[in-house]
Protein backbone atom coordinates (compact mmCIF):
# COMPACT_ATOMS: atom_id res chain seq x y z
CA UNK A 1 0.00 0.00 0.00
CA UNK A 2 1.28 3.75 -0.85
CA UNK A 3 2.50 5.72 1.96
CA UNK A 4 -0.39 8.10 2.96
CA UNK A 5 -0.12 11.40 4.70
CA UNK A 6 -3.25 10.64 6.80
CA UNK A 7 -3.26 12.26 10.28
CA UNK A 8 -4.91 9.69 12.78
CA UNK A 9 -6.92 9.72 15.48
CA UNK A 10 -7.43 7.71 18.57
CA UNK A 11 -9.98 7.28 20.67
CA UNK A 12 -9.57 6.48 24.95
CA UNK A 13 -10.51 3.18 26.17
CA UNK A 14 -14.33 3.38 26.95
CA UNK A 15 -14.45 6.49 25.07
CA UNK A 16 -16.91 7.25 21.91
CA UNK A 17 -16.26 7.08 18.78
CA UNK A 18 -19.01 8.82 16.60
CA UNK A 19 -19.40 8.69 12.91
CA UNK A 20 -20.42 11.09 10.31
CA UNK A 21 -24.54 10.67 8.32
CA UNK A 22 -22.73 9.02 5.93
CA UNK A 23 -20.59 5.97 7.76
CA UNK A 24 -17.06 8.26 7.70
CA UNK A 25 -15.40 9.21 10.51
CA UNK A 26 -16.27 12.86 11.77
CA UNK A 27 -13.45 14.95 11.57
CA UNK A 28 -12.19 15.86 14.87
CA UNK A 29 -10.41 18.85 13.14
CA UNK A 30 -13.68 20.02 11.76
CA UNK A 31 -15.25 22.69 12.67
CA UNK A 32 -17.35 20.77 15.01
CA UNK A 33 -15.13 18.20 15.54
CA UNK A 34 -14.62 18.56 19.39
CA UNK A 35 -18.50 18.05 19.77
CA UNK A 36 -19.15 15.28 17.87
CA UNK A 37 -16.25 13.67 18.87
CA UNK A 38 -14.45 14.68 22.24
CA UNK A 39 -13.37 11.58 22.81
CA UNK A 40 -11.16 11.42 19.72
CA UNK A 41 -7.65 13.42 19.57
CA UNK A 42 -4.85 13.34 17.82
CA UNK A 43 -1.41 11.78 19.59
CA UNK A 44 0.24 15.26 19.45
CA UNK A 45 -2.43 16.13 22.09
CA UNK A 46 -1.82 13.45 24.32
CA UNK A 47 1.84 13.62 24.02
CA UNK A 48 2.57 14.88 27.48
CA UNK A 49 1.43 11.16 28.73
CA UNK A 50 4.66 9.33 30.32
CA UNK A 51 2.42 6.15 29.28
CA UNK A 52 0.69 5.82 26.73
CA UNK A 53 -1.04 1.69 25.31
CA UNK A 54 -1.67 2.46 21.62
CA UNK A 55 -4.05 -0.44 20.44
CA UNK A 56 -5.76 -1.29 17.27
CA UNK A 57 -7.37 -4.00 15.25
CA UNK A 58 -5.13 -5.58 12.56
CA UNK A 59 -4.49 -3.54 9.23
CA UNK A 60 -6.11 -0.17 10.80
CA UNK A 61 -2.11 1.39 10.84
CA UNK A 62 -0.75 1.02 14.37
CA UNK A 63 2.29 0.57 13.13
CA UNK A 64 2.52 3.64 10.68
CA UNK A 65 1.30 5.98 12.92
CA UNK A 66 3.56 5.22 15.61
CA UNK A 67 6.48 4.96 13.35
CA UNK A 68 5.51 8.80 12.36
CA UNK A 69 5.22 10.15 15.74
CA UNK A 70 8.97 9.01 16.48
CA UNK A 71 10.48 10.59 12.99
CA UNK A 72 8.18 13.50 14.04
CA UNK A 73 9.77 13.80 17.69
CA UNK A 74 13.55 12.12 16.36
CA UNK A 75 13.30 15.45 14.01
CA UNK A 76 13.22 17.73 17.37
CA UNK A 77 15.27 15.83 19.65
CA UNK A 78 18.53 17.86 19.33
CA UNK A 79 16.58 20.89 20.21
CA UNK A 80 14.41 19.53 22.72
CA UNK A 81 16.80 18.43 24.67
CA UNK A 82 15.36 15.06 24.69
CA UNK A 83 16.57 11.60 23.21
CA UNK A 84 14.63 9.04 21.69
CA UNK A 85 14.67 4.72 20.84
CA UNK A 86 12.52 3.38 18.51
CA UNK A 87 12.23 -0.45 18.56
CA UNK A 88 10.20 -2.84 16.45
CA UNK A 89 9.39 -6.02 18.40
CA UNK A 90 8.48 -8.36 15.41
CA UNK A 91 12.11 -8.86 15.09
CA UNK A 92 12.86 -10.76 18.49
CA UNK A 93 12.24 -14.16 19.79
CA UNK A 94 14.94 -14.24 22.35
CA UNK A 95 14.70 -12.33 26.32
CA UNK A 96 18.17 -11.86 25.96
CA UNK A 97 18.43 -10.26 22.44
CA UNK A 98 15.61 -7.81 24.03
CA UNK A 99 17.41 -6.49 27.00
CA UNK A 100 20.62 -6.36 24.95
CA UNK A 101 18.92 -4.15 22.51
CA UNK A 102 16.68 -2.01 24.79
CA UNK A 103 17.71 -2.05 28.13
CA UNK A 104 21.41 -2.36 27.33
CA UNK A 105 21.23 -0.07 24.41
CA UNK A 106 23.82 2.86 24.32
CA UNK A 107 20.51 5.34 24.44
CA UNK A 108 18.80 4.08 27.11
CA UNK A 109 22.06 3.81 29.22
CA UNK A 110 22.88 7.56 28.15
CA UNK A 111 19.17 8.65 29.04
CA UNK A 112 19.77 6.18 32.01
CA UNK A 113 23.11 8.11 33.27
CA UNK A 114 21.58 11.56 32.08
CA UNK A 115 19.22 14.16 33.60
CA UNK A 116 17.08 14.60 30.41
CA UNK A 117 13.86 12.73 28.71
CA UNK A 118 13.95 9.54 26.69
CA UNK A 119 10.76 8.84 24.43
CA UNK A 120 10.79 4.85 23.77
CA UNK A 121 8.43 3.81 21.23
CA UNK A 122 7.72 -0.44 20.93
CA UNK A 123 5.79 -1.09 18.56
CA UNK A 124 4.64 -4.89 17.59
CA UNK A 125 4.02 -6.16 21.07
CA UNK A 126 1.35 -8.47 20.07
CA UNK A 127 4.19 -10.03 17.18
CA UNK A 128 6.70 -10.66 20.21
CA UNK A 129 4.26 -12.02 22.36
CA UNK A 130 3.85 -15.09 20.10
CA UNK A 131 7.36 -15.76 20.55
CA UNK A 132 8.46 -14.34 23.58
CA UNK A 133 5.02 -15.61 26.09
CA UNK A 134 7.11 -14.26 29.13
CA UNK A 135 7.45 -10.76 27.67
CA UNK A 136 4.94 -9.04 29.68
CA UNK A 137 6.58 -9.58 32.91
CA UNK A 138 10.14 -8.76 31.81
CA UNK A 139 9.20 -5.61 30.65
CA UNK A 140 8.05 -5.29 34.10
CA UNK A 141 10.79 -6.42 35.85
CA UNK A 142 13.62 -4.30 33.24
CA UNK A 143 11.14 -1.06 33.88
CA UNK A 144 11.70 -1.73 37.88
CA UNK A 145 15.06 -1.61 37.68
CA UNK A 146 14.64 2.12 36.64
CA UNK A 147 11.34 3.08 38.92
CA UNK A 148 13.48 6.39 40.94
CA UNK A 149 13.69 7.49 36.92
CA UNK A 150 10.48 6.80 35.50
CA UNK A 151 9.15 10.31 35.58
CA UNK A 152 11.88 10.73 32.52
CA UNK A 153 10.83 8.11 30.35
CA UNK A 154 7.99 8.20 27.84
CA UNK A 155 6.85 4.75 26.94
CA UNK A 156 4.51 4.08 24.11
CA UNK A 157 3.64 0.66 22.94
CA UNK A 158 1.49 -0.80 19.95
CA UNK A 159 -0.60 -4.07 20.29
CA UNK A 160 -3.63 -5.44 19.01
CA UNK A 161 -6.31 -4.90 21.03
CA UNK A 162 -7.35 -8.88 21.33
CA UNK A 163 -3.79 -9.40 22.52
CA UNK A 164 -2.81 -6.58 24.55
CA UNK A 165 -2.00 -8.57 28.45
CA UNK A 166 -3.65 -7.08 31.28
CA UNK A 167 -0.83 -8.03 33.38
CA UNK A 168 1.53 -5.83 31.28
CA UNK A 169 -1.01 -3.24 32.19
CA UNK A 170 -1.47 -3.83 36.11
CA UNK A 171 2.22 -3.68 35.84
CA UNK A 172 2.87 -0.29 33.92
CA UNK A 173 0.27 1.02 36.39
CA UNK A 174 2.04 0.04 39.09
CA UNK A 175 5.07 1.50 37.77
CA UNK A 176 4.13 5.03 36.18
CA UNK A 177 0.70 5.39 38.71
CA UNK A 178 -2.85 5.31 37.20
CA UNK A 179 -3.13 8.35 36.37
CA UNK A 180 0.27 8.57 33.81
CA UNK A 181 -0.86 5.17 31.94
CA UNK A 182 -3.25 6.09 29.09
CA UNK A 183 -5.08 3.45 26.72
CA UNK A 184 -6.45 4.20 23.44
CA UNK A 185 -7.63 2.59 20.44
CA UNK A 186 -6.96 3.78 16.70
CA UNK A 187 -10.05 5.58 15.03
CA UNK A 188 -11.17 4.62 11.86
CA UNK A 189 -10.41 7.16 8.81
CA UNK A 190 -12.05 10.17 7.61
CA UNK A 191 -14.07 11.00 4.11
CA UNK A 192 -11.00 13.21 3.29
CA UNK A 193 -8.29 10.14 4.25
CA UNK A 194 -10.42 8.03 1.80
CA UNK A 195 -10.18 10.60 -1.09
CA UNK A 196 -6.82 11.23 -0.28
CA UNK A 197 -6.29 7.67 -1.24
CA UNK A 198 -8.03 7.63 -4.09
CA UNK A 199 -5.85 10.91 -5.58
CA UNK A 200 -2.45 9.22 -4.40
CA UNK A 201 -3.61 5.77 -6.62
CA UNK A 202 -5.35 8.35 -9.46
CA UNK A 203 -8.56 7.48 -8.87
CA UNK A 204 -11.34 9.65 -10.10
CA UNK A 205 -12.26 10.75 -6.21
CA UNK A 206 -15.94 11.87 -6.89
CA UNK A 207 -16.69 8.72 -8.89
CA UNK A 208 -14.89 6.37 -6.52
CA UNK A 209 -16.41 7.64 -3.34
CA UNK A 210 -20.11 7.98 -4.53
CA UNK A 211 -19.40 3.81 -5.60
CA UNK A 212 -18.62 4.02 -2.22
CA UNK A 213 -21.84 5.76 -1.20
CA UNK A 214 -24.29 3.99 -3.61
CA UNK A 215 -22.69 0.13 -2.38
CA UNK A 216 -23.04 1.20 1.82
CA UNK A 217 -19.13 0.17 1.15
CA UNK A 218 -18.13 2.54 3.77
CA UNK A 219 -17.49 0.37 6.70
CA UNK A 220 -14.93 -1.16 4.91
CA UNK A 221 -13.90 2.20 3.60
CA UNK A 222 -12.80 3.46 6.76
CA UNK A 223 -10.67 0.53 7.60
CA UNK A 224 -6.68 0.78 5.46
CA UNK A 225 -6.31 -3.05 4.62
CA UNK A 226 -9.98 -3.27 3.41
CA UNK A 227 -10.11 0.34 1.65
CA UNK A 228 -6.58 -1.25 -0.62
CA UNK A 229 -9.14 -3.72 -1.53
CA UNK A 230 -11.83 -1.80 -2.83
CA UNK A 231 -9.56 0.54 -4.44
CA UNK A 232 -7.86 -2.66 -6.41
CA UNK A 233 -11.36 -3.44 -6.97
CA UNK A 234 -11.90 -0.51 -8.53
CA UNK A 235 -8.93 0.22 -10.80
CA UNK A 236 -9.95 -2.81 -12.24
CA UNK A 237 -13.33 -1.88 -13.17
CA UNK A 238 -13.65 1.74 -12.85
CA UNK A 239 -16.01 1.03 -10.76
CA UNK A 240 -17.35 -1.27 -7.92
CA UNK A 241 -19.41 -4.48 -8.49
CA UNK A 242 -22.83 -3.92 -7.96
CA UNK A 243 -23.56 -7.35 -6.02
CA UNK A 244 -23.32 -5.91 -2.32
CA UNK A 245 -23.70 -9.78 -1.12
CA UNK A 246 -19.89 -10.40 -2.47
CA UNK A 247 -18.45 -7.32 -2.14
CA UNK A 248 -19.48 -7.69 1.94
CA UNK A 249 -18.52 -11.37 1.47
CA UNK A 250 -15.48 -10.98 0.64
CA UNK A 251 -14.84 -7.58 2.91
CA UNK A 252 -15.66 -9.83 5.85
CA UNK A 253 -13.13 -12.78 4.55
CA UNK A 254 -9.98 -10.23 4.42
CA UNK A 255 -10.78 -8.77 7.76
CA UNK A 256 -10.27 -12.61 8.90
CA UNK A 257 -7.32 -13.20 7.12
CA UNK A 258 -4.00 -12.67 8.54
CA UNK A 259 -2.64 -8.93 6.78
CA UNK A 260 0.97 -9.39 8.70
CA UNK A 261 3.10 -10.80 6.05
CA UNK A 262 5.83 -12.31 8.54
CA UNK A 263 3.04 -14.07 10.87
CA UNK A 264 1.81 -15.77 7.14
CA UNK A 265 5.26 -16.56 6.36
CA UNK A 266 5.99 -18.33 9.92
CA UNK A 267 2.84 -19.49 10.98
CA UNK A 268 3.20 -17.82 13.96
CA UNK A 269 -0.21 -18.83 15.58
CA UNK A 270 -2.27 -20.05 12.72
CA UNK A 271 -4.92 -22.52 14.50
CA UNK A 272 -7.28 -22.22 12.00
CA UNK A 273 -7.98 -20.92 8.45
CA UNK A 274 -9.77 -18.03 6.64
CA UNK A 275 -12.65 -19.40 5.82
CA UNK A 276 -13.34 -21.66 8.93
CA UNK A 277 -12.59 -18.28 10.81
CA UNK A 278 -15.72 -16.46 8.79
CA UNK A 279 -17.80 -19.63 9.62
CA UNK A 280 -17.34 -19.12 13.36
CA UNK A 281 -17.78 -15.16 12.87
CA UNK A 282 -20.92 -15.87 11.21
CA UNK A 283 -21.94 -18.15 14.28
CA UNK A 284 -20.60 -15.54 16.65
CA UNK A 285 -22.81 -12.86 14.71
CA UNK A 286 -26.13 -15.07 14.77
CA UNK A 287 -25.85 -15.49 18.33
CA UNK A 288 -25.21 -11.45 19.08
CA UNK A 289 -27.35 -10.32 16.84
CA UNK A 290 -30.43 -12.73 17.46
CA UNK A 291 -29.85 -12.18 21.51
CA UNK A 292 -29.36 -8.55 21.54
CA UNK A 293 -26.26 -8.96 22.74
CA UNK A 294 -23.29 -6.14 21.85
CA UNK A 295 -20.27 -7.72 23.73
CA UNK A 296 -18.41 -10.34 24.32
CA UNK A 297 -16.58 -10.80 27.72
CA UNK A 298 -13.48 -12.32 27.09
CA UNK A 299 -12.47 -12.66 31.20
CA UNK A 300 -13.40 -14.90 33.67
CA UNK A 301 -16.48 -14.27 35.23
CA UNK A 302 -16.29 -13.15 38.77
CA UNK A 303 -19.84 -11.61 38.75
CA UNK A 304 -19.14 -8.62 36.90
CA UNK A 305 -20.53 -9.49 33.93
CA UNK A 306 -23.47 -6.95 32.33
CA UNK A 307 -26.73 -7.75 31.13
CA UNK A 308 -25.47 -7.18 27.37
CA UNK A 309 -22.62 -9.17 27.54
CA UNK A 310 -22.13 -12.87 25.99
CA UNK A 311 -19.45 -14.96 27.45
CA UNK A 312 -17.23 -16.82 25.79
CA UNK A 313 -18.58 -20.76 26.73
CA UNK A 314 -21.46 -19.46 24.89
CA UNK A 315 -19.80 -19.33 21.66
CA UNK A 316 -18.06 -22.50 21.05
CA UNK A 317 -18.87 -25.89 21.30
CA UNK A 318 -20.55 -28.35 18.35
CA UNK A 319 -19.07 -27.95 15.03
CA UNK A 320 -19.38 -25.65 11.93
CA UNK A 321 -18.30 -26.63 7.81
CA UNK A 322 -16.63 -25.00 5.30
CA UNK A 323 -15.86 -26.60 1.88
CA UNK A 324 -17.86 -30.19 3.01
CA UNK A 325 -16.24 -30.33 5.98
CA UNK A 326 -16.98 -29.85 9.60
CA UNK A 327 -14.89 -28.87 12.39
CA UNK A 328 -15.32 -28.53 15.84
CA UNK A 329 -15.19 -25.30 17.48
CA UNK A 330 -13.28 -24.69 20.42
CA UNK A 331 -12.35 -21.64 22.72
CA UNK A 332 -9.04 -20.82 21.57
CA UNK A 333 -10.59 -20.68 18.10
CA UNK A 334 -13.07 -18.36 19.29
CA UNK A 335 -10.30 -16.26 20.91
CA UNK A 336 -8.29 -16.77 17.80
CA UNK A 337 -11.85 -14.77 15.59
CA UNK A 338 -11.91 -11.97 17.96
CA UNK A 339 -8.30 -11.40 16.77
CA UNK A 340 -9.41 -10.51 13.12
CA UNK A 341 -10.09 -6.80 12.21
CA UNK A 342 -13.81 -8.08 12.69
CA UNK A 343 -13.55 -6.83 16.04
CA UNK A 344 -12.38 -4.15 18.54
CA UNK A 345 -12.16 -3.58 22.07
CA UNK A 346 -14.92 -2.22 24.07
CA UNK A 347 -13.44 -1.52 27.34
CA UNK A 348 -11.29 -4.29 29.08
CA UNK A 349 -12.28 -7.60 29.06
CA UNK A 350 -15.01 -6.67 26.31
CA UNK A 351 -15.03 -7.41 22.77
CA UNK A 352 -17.25 -6.33 20.21
CA UNK A 353 -17.60 -5.87 16.46
CA UNK A 354 -16.04 -2.96 14.77
CA UNK A 355 -19.14 -2.37 12.74
CA UNK A 356 -22.61 -3.45 13.13
CA UNK A 357 -22.65 -4.20 9.42
CA UNK A 358 -20.31 -6.61 9.83
CA UNK A 359 -22.47 -8.22 12.48
CA UNK A 360 -26.01 -8.00 10.26
CA UNK A 361 -24.42 -9.14 7.28
CA UNK A 362 -22.90 -12.45 8.91
CA UNK A 363 -25.80 -13.19 10.82
CA UNK A 364 -27.83 -13.27 7.50
CA UNK A 365 -25.46 -15.71 6.01
CA UNK A 366 -24.95 -17.75 8.58
CA UNK A 367 -28.97 -18.43 8.01
CA UNK A 368 -28.68 -18.66 4.42
CA UNK A 369 -25.94 -21.50 4.73
CA UNK A 370 -27.51 -22.97 7.56
CA UNK A 371 -30.63 -22.95 5.28
CA UNK A 372 -32.97 -22.09 8.15
CA UNK A 373 -36.40 -22.50 7.43
CA UNK A 374 -38.60 -19.77 6.59
CA UNK A 375 -41.06 -20.38 9.77
CA UNK A 376 -37.99 -20.39 11.93
CA UNK A 377 -36.32 -17.00 10.59
CA UNK A 378 -40.53 -15.42 10.11
CA UNK A 379 -39.73 -16.27 14.35
CA UNK A 380 -36.99 -14.14 14.12
CA UNK A 381 -39.08 -11.41 12.10
CA UNK A 382 -42.02 -11.30 14.33
CA UNK A 383 -39.28 -10.73 17.41
CA UNK A 384 -39.04 -6.72 19.05
CA UNK A 385 -38.29 -3.84 17.26
CA UNK A 386 -34.52 -4.54 17.79
CA UNK A 387 -34.24 -8.16 16.12
CA UNK A 388 -36.50 -6.61 12.70
CA UNK A 389 -33.58 -3.92 12.15
CA UNK A 390 -30.90 -5.70 12.69
CA UNK A 391 -32.36 -8.50 9.91
CA UNK A 392 -31.49 -5.70 6.90
CA UNK A 393 -29.21 -8.06 5.67
CA UNK A 394 -31.49 -10.73 4.97
CA UNK A 395 -33.62 -8.79 2.31
CA UNK A 396 -30.10 -8.71 0.40
CA UNK A 397 -29.67 -12.24 0.58
CA UNK A 398 -29.89 -15.02 -1.86
CA UNK A 399 -32.06 -17.98 -0.48
CA UNK A 400 -31.73 -20.92 -3.23
CA UNK A 401 -34.50 -22.27 -0.86
CA UNK A 402 -36.75 -19.33 -1.55
CA UNK A 403 -38.22 -20.35 -5.20
CA UNK A 404 -41.80 -18.77 -4.65
CA UNK A 405 -40.21 -15.26 -2.85
CA UNK A 406 -41.86 -15.70 0.05
CA UNK A 407 -38.93 -15.10 2.28
CA UNK A 408 -38.03 -12.03 0.42
CA UNK A 409 -41.33 -10.92 0.79
CA UNK A 410 -41.55 -11.74 4.53
CA UNK A 411 -38.65 -9.77 4.95
CA UNK A 412 -39.83 -6.83 2.81
CA UNK A 413 -43.07 -6.67 5.05
CA UNK A 414 -41.34 -6.91 8.17
CA UNK A 415 -38.81 -4.01 7.43
CA UNK A 416 -40.73 -1.57 5.20
CA UNK A 417 -41.71 1.51 5.76
CA UNK A 418 -40.65 1.61 9.28
CA UNK A 419 -36.92 0.17 9.37
CA UNK A 420 -36.13 0.73 6.03
CA UNK A 421 -35.74 3.22 3.70
CA UNK A 422 -37.89 3.31 0.47
CA UNK A 423 -34.48 4.16 -1.55
CA UNK A 424 -33.44 0.87 0.23
CA UNK A 425 -36.44 -0.99 -0.72
CA UNK A 426 -35.49 -0.02 -4.47
CA UNK A 427 -31.90 -1.09 -4.15
CA UNK A 428 -32.97 -5.12 -3.34
CA UNK A 429 -36.23 -5.58 -5.60
CA UNK A 430 -35.77 -7.76 -8.41
CA UNK A 431 -37.85 -9.53 -10.23
CA UNK A 432 -40.05 -12.62 -9.27
CA UNK A 433 -38.73 -15.78 -9.69
CA UNK A 434 -41.67 -17.08 -11.48
CA UNK A 435 -43.65 -15.25 -13.69
CA UNK A 436 -46.78 -17.38 -13.60
CA UNK A 437 -46.64 -17.46 -9.52
CA UNK A 438 -48.72 -14.67 -8.34
CA UNK A 439 -47.89 -14.69 -4.48
CA UNK A 440 -46.92 -11.88 -1.95
CA UNK A 441 -43.97 -10.56 -3.73
CA UNK A 442 -45.74 -9.93 -6.59
CA UNK A 443 -48.31 -8.60 -5.58
CA UNK A 444 -46.63 -5.94 -3.42
CA UNK A 445 -44.37 -5.06 -6.91
CA UNK A 446 -47.64 -4.32 -8.70
CA UNK A 447 -49.73 -3.21 -5.69
CA UNK A 448 -48.97 -2.27 -2.57
CA UNK A 449 -45.36 -0.47 -3.32
CA UNK A 450 -46.62 2.05 -5.62
CA UNK A 451 -49.93 2.87 -3.44
CA UNK A 452 -47.43 3.35 -0.38
CA UNK A 453 -45.26 5.69 -1.67
CA UNK A 454 -44.76 9.26 -1.22
CA UNK A 455 -44.33 12.44 -3.01
CA UNK A 456 -40.07 12.71 -2.30
CA UNK A 457 -40.18 8.55 -3.43
CA UNK A 458 -41.37 9.10 -6.44
CA UNK A 459 -38.05 10.07 -8.49
CA UNK A 460 -36.13 6.84 -7.10
CA UNK A 461 -38.87 5.26 -7.89
CA UNK A 462 -38.79 6.06 -11.55
CA UNK A 463 -35.09 5.46 -11.46
CA UNK A 464 -35.99 1.97 -10.92
CA UNK A 465 -38.48 1.38 -13.50
CA UNK A 466 -35.59 1.89 -15.89
CA UNK A 467 -33.66 -0.79 -14.85
CA UNK A 468 -36.91 -2.81 -15.06
CA UNK A 469 -36.75 -5.47 -17.90
CA UNK A 470 -40.18 -5.88 -19.46
CA UNK A 471 -39.73 -9.84 -19.94
CA UNK A 472 -39.89 -9.90 -16.20
CA UNK A 473 -42.47 -7.14 -15.24
CA UNK A 474 -44.22 -4.56 -16.84
CA UNK A 475 -42.44 -1.66 -17.15
CA UNK A 476 -45.19 0.33 -18.87
CA UNK A 477 -47.60 -0.82 -16.20
CA UNK A 478 -45.55 1.23 -13.44
CA UNK A 479 -44.65 3.68 -15.02
CA UNK A 480 -48.30 4.17 -15.67
CA UNK A 481 -49.20 4.09 -12.19
CA UNK A 482 -46.36 6.08 -10.43
CA UNK A 483 -47.18 8.82 -13.26
CA UNK A 484 -51.03 8.66 -12.17
CA UNK A 485 -49.46 9.06 -8.32
CA UNK A 486 -47.81 12.02 -9.53
CA UNK A 487 -50.97 13.21 -10.94
CA UNK A 488 -52.42 12.65 -7.93
CA UNK A 489 -50.28 14.57 -5.72
CA UNK A 490 -49.81 17.85 -8.04
CA UNK A 491 -54.00 18.05 -7.96
CA UNK A 492 -53.77 17.75 -4.18
CA UNK A 493 -51.63 20.41 -4.14
CA UNK A 494 -53.36 22.72 -6.49
CA UNK A 495 -56.24 22.27 -4.11
CA UNK A 496 -54.54 23.55 -1.25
Amino acid sequence: MPEYNWKRFWCHRGGKINLSTDGYLYDPDGQWGNAYNPDVVSIDTISTNPCLILLGEPGIGKSNAIKKEWMDIEANAQNGGYGTLYINLNAYSSEDRLVRNIFESQKFRQWSEGDYNLYLFLDSLDECLLRIDTLAQLLVNEFNNYAGKLERLYLRITCRTAEWPNSLEKGLVSLWKKDNVRVYEMAPLRRIDVAEAAITNHLDVEKFLDEIHKKALVPFAIKPITLKFLINTFKKNKLLPSAQENLYYEGCMLLCEENNEERRETRLAVNIDSEQKLAIASRIAAITVFTNRNTIWTNLDYGDVGNEDIILKDLYGGKEYTNGNDFEVSETDIKEVLKTGLFSSYGLNRMGWVHKTYAEFLAAHYLVKHQVTLQQIMDLITHPEEGRIKLKPLAEAKFENDPDDELKWSVIRALWPNYMTTKSLFSILTPPKKENFLGGYKLFIFGDLVKNLNPEDLPVALKWVETLDDKHISSHYHIQQIMKKVMEFQENRLML
